[in-house]
Formats: structure tokens, sequence, C-alpha cells
């Protein structure tokens, strides 16, 4: 089911330079030669997200240019290297500037997520507006898109990137109003890291 009628907004972190893959991983091509990248602003399209935000940083001009026509926010990062912390208040800063309730925020490598399970995450938040966070699980892991609240948000904004605490699931365990939602969707626990975890990922596609 598609949530509509709302102002919660998807985030793509996808500012890391893939080195163990060997690429930035949004560059990462399906079968028909979508791009990851691509792939990902879809399913927080379809699942009903108000807008898309994009962040990059390592290889931002290359990034950008191959997804010019793309419908997305974009946000570029100057201290990707530093980590994904780093990446998600670059992200999140931009969200604050409007006003927008909340975030989903989906790791670029977080691959094979359906629509419907996003939508599900929104509905949830929509319906339990006391949730600062929505950790989707399966089989009992946790796993992406997380949801983020407005005042969650504002509390990563303040938030030292170079901290010893500057970790999301560091600022997710000092939060009370948790949920862990249980979903039949095995994407919400896949990564990609490397060649092998792609190419897995491309048969399961196909």
């Amino acid at each position: 089911m598609k949530a509509t009628d709302h102002s919660i907004s998807g985030l793509i972190l996808a500012a890391g330079a893939g080195e163990r893959i060997g690429e930035p991983k949004a560059m990462l091509e399906l079968a028909d030669r979508t791009t990851l990248l691509r792939s990902q602003k879809d399913v927080l399209a379809e699942s009903g997200c108000t807008r898309v935000l994009v962040v990059t940083g390592a290889a931002d001009e290359h990034v950008r240019g191959v997804h010019a026509d793309l419908d997305v926010t974009w946000v570029h990062n100057e201290e990707w290297e530093t980590g994904q912390f780093s990446s998600l208040k670059a992200g999140v800063d931009n969200v604050l500037e409007t006003n927008e309730s909340g975030v989903i925020v989906l790791p670029v490598d977080a691959a094979g997520v359906r629509p419907d399970t996003v939508g599900s995450i929104i509905e949830t938040a929509l319906r339990n507006q006391h949730l600062d966070v929505i950790i989707p699980e399966f089989q009992e892991r946790g796993g992406h898109p997380v949801y983020l609240s407005r005042g969650f948000c504002e509390r990563i904004a303040g938030i030292d990137s170079a901290g010893d605490d500057a970790r999301l699931d560091a600022q997710i365990r000092k939060t009370a109003n948790v949920l862990r939602l249980p979903v039949n969707d095995p994407g919400v626990i896949r990564n990609i890291n490397t060649p092998e975890e792609w190419k897995k990922h491309l048969n399961i596609k196909s």
C-alpha cells in the first residue's frame, strides 16, 4: 500500500568510493543497465516518499552527470571520507530546512528492498507519530531503510561527526521511542560490499 498525504522524504546515502567493489556503488548496473542509484530512487519514489534526496561524495560530478535526468535533490558531502555519519548529517540538514516530518534513510548498497516495505514503514510512522525511529527486521535481524522522525533528525544535526558517538546505531540506542517492525522482505538485511555479493544480488534479481 502506498502512503500519501504526508511529508516524509527519502534519503539515499551514496557518497562512498566503493573501494572494495571497484567503483562507487551508485554506478553499479543491473541486468537492464539501470544503475543501482536509479533503482533505489525508484523504490523510494514508488513507496510514497514526498521527495528523494541523494547524498554524494566520491565521484560527485560523475555520479550526477550520469543521473542528470533523475528527479532528486542532490546534496554533496565534502567530508564523505570521514564516514557515513557525515553523509547522514548532510542529508538531515537539508531535510530540516523544510517542513518535512521525517525521513526514510536508505544506504545505496542496501539493495533489494521492495517499495511496499518502505510504504509499510511510512504508514507505521504516520500511525505512530510518537516514534523517533522505525527499523525493519527480517527473521529478527534489523536492517534498512530506517525511519527517523524530525525530532531525531534535530538530534543528529547537533552531533559532531568526529565524536565517539557519531554513529546512527549509537544514537538509536539512546532513544526510547524505537520500533522494530517485522517485514517479509529479505532485502532489508541485504548489503552489497563485494563483487561476489553484487553478482549474487544480480542472480536474485534475475
